[in-house]
């Protein structure tokens, strides 16, 4: 928040004084964050109370109870929860801004998002919670157990046994855990002794240990997620501010160092690493089969760190919708990995929907004195006329990372993408097929490309919503259906 009506979300600003709390030139997301609230609750909120209750009292004023977007049941969730944790912070909630609390979440109470499920519904049930324990009365009553009801039987659903949100997106994952922390901390600080209330908080302090673990092994040694599905940075909170909300409410993670292969079997990601070098690899299913609204079809895809910076980077999230660049950024041309005849491994469509899905299989994971592989094929262009089958192998060493690719079945052209941080630098060598990466002048690694034609050529990484970067990539044509890659460093 800029001003009293001035607003930046995903990279854009807004003064909402002439456009109102419609802000219809916007796009649906943005409008969305617009209605969140979540400025209250933002480290230096306290500086912007007569802003905030200014706010207040207008988006009461100009949203009448059900009208779109503002009384979605997902902004509304994030909504309810904002306002109370700034009342819980300041006191400031008048009795017009607690009536209006209260019709939001009857309102929600009547339009529970079960057709979606997922991280809606799960929303859903926090806010209920959150209003429940918040308001006294039997309807308060309901809200609690429907919200506890519903948080108990979506957490063995959404979150996988290696503790991995179902979704299989490291934003998300990052959100849920904030998500079950905050369950924690309303329990806790309004009270609730039952022992259904006691129960659950132990099972939820368990719960967060595991999915905590996960995440720290789907960061980068620079502390942020990687891009697997619908990822971008800045909107779930770094993993070191997670860890300092959890430390506040008496939870410590044991610091437990990634051992050199760390295969996250239910979710379908394996982290390889070495000395300088820090792998993750997508060897799963793309997510749910019932909701893969946040997938891409970005099947053996990969990113990799070397001396703690990001080098190999998959192409990550700058928009929602349906428009073309949101249909690119989930295309397989837009990771890591291998575009057959032009095709995306998984047919994904309008913004958020998946038809046809790749499903890996003959998943290998080895260890050596030496170093760490994993192998894997999928079916994903099977579909395909000549039915081919994508089969990768990772190599990590102490210094080198080998790929080696191969598409077995009748096809025309296979691709293999790598694309760089945008402070990567890649040139040729005199021989095209080998050359240098620089960070800043200085050399980070080498290249070659041991089998297949490769090509250096310009692209865009997207690390925000709203926000494209210029970068790099390497396009390896592969030759008879073979193509090797590797990277090497000192």
């Amino acid at each position: 928040m800029l001003g009293p009506k001035t607003y930046h979300f995903l990279n854009e600003t807004l003064d909402i004084g002439t456009a109102g709390w419609s802000a219809s030139d916007q796009s649906a997301l943005w409008q969305y964050n617009l209605h969140y609230f979540n400025d209250l609750i933002s480290e230096s909120a306290n500086q912007r109370l007569t802003w905030h209750s200014e706010a207040m009292n207008s988006w009461i004023r100009d949203n009448k109870v059900g009208s779109k977007i503002a009384w979605d049941p997902y902004p509304t969730s994030i909504r309810i929860v904002n306002w109370i944790k700034w009342h819980c912070e300041v006191g400031q909630l008048s009795d017009q801004g607690r009536y209006s609390l209260y019709m939001q979440a009857r309102w929600l109470s009547k339009t529970l998002e079960h057709h979606l499920g997922g991280n809606h519904l799960f929303s859903n049930a926090k806010a209920l919670y959150f209003a429940g324990a918040f308001f006294d009365g039997a309807e308060a009553q309901r809200w609690l157990d429907t919200g506890l009801k519903i948080i108990s039987d979506q957490i063995p659903i959404q979150v996988l046994e290696d503790g991995g949100h179902y979704e299989k997106t490291p934003m998300y994952h990052g959100l849920f855990i904030v998500d079950v922390l905050d369950l924690i901390n309303i329990t806790e600080a309004y009270g609730l002794e039952s022992d259904k209330f006691a129960t659950a908080v132990e099972q939820w302090k368990k719960l967060y240990l595991k999915m905590w673990r996960w995440l720290m092994l789907m960061c980068h040694p620079d502390g942020e997620i990687s891009f697997f599905n619908d990822a971008a940075f800045k909107i779930s909170p770094k993993i070191s501010e997670i860890e300092a909300y959890a430390a506040l409410l008496g939870l410590r993670a044991e610091n437990q160092n990634p051992e050199a292969v760390e295969e996250l079997s239910h979710s379908g990601y394996v982290r390889l690493s070495s000395e300088n070098a820090v792998a993750i690899v997508d060897v799963g299913t793309i997510g749910p089969e019932s909701l893969p609204g946040h997938a891409h079809a970005d099947t053996l895809s990969f990113e990799l760190s070397l001396s703690g910076r990001r080098v190999i980077v998959n192409s990550g999230t700058s928009c929602y919708g349906v428009a073309p660049e949101r249909q690119r950024q989930r295309s397989t041309n837009a990771h890591n990995t291998l575009t057959v005849d032009d095709e995306n491994s998984s047919e994904v469509w309008r913004g958020f929907r998946v038809a046809r899905r790749a499903y890996p299989s003959d998943l290998r994971v080895l260890i050596s004195p030496t170093g760490s592989q994993v192998q894997c094929s999928h079916d994903g262009y099977r579909r395909l006329k000549g039915k081919p089958t994508h089969r990768r192998v990772w190599t990590l060493e102490t210094s080198r990372l080998v790929i080696v690719d191969e598409v077995l079945g009748q096809h025309d052209l296979a691709i293999a993408n790598y694309y760089f941080h945008p402070d990567v630098s890649l040139t040729n060598d005199e021989v095209q097929s080998s050359g240098v990466g620089c960070i800043c002048g200085e050399e980070i690694f080498r290249w070659r490309a041991v089998s297949g034609d490769a090509l250096i050529t310009h692209s865009t990484w997207h690390p925000e919503f709203g926000l494209s970067v210029p970068n790099q990539k390497l396009v390896l044509a592969l030759r008879h259906g073979k193509g090797e890659m590797q990277f090497s460093w000192t």
